[in-house]
């Protein structure tokens, strides 16, 4: 897996959703497998929490989850 610089999980990905809101489903799963980096393990949140984390309404981000 990938290493990913917490500037580009904390600051870029809300930057891209300003900008475009169709790549939600990437941000989705970026975000996950960043997370699943981070902690070492499983990631067990709630879409809201996900949703804020990316700059996504919760609905939007449980769509796309559902869609992955």
């Amino acid at each position: 897996m990938a290493t990913f610089d917490d500037y580009v999980l904390d600051t870029l990905i809300r930057d891209l959703v300003g900008h475009d809101h169709k790549p939600v489903s990437f941000l989705v799963y970026l975000w996950i497998a960043a997370e699943q980096q981070r902690r070492g393990g499983e990631v067990c949140v709630s879409y809201r929490e996900m949703a804020e984390a990316i700059g996504v309404s919760k609905s939007s981000a449980q769509a796309r989850w559902r869609g992955l």
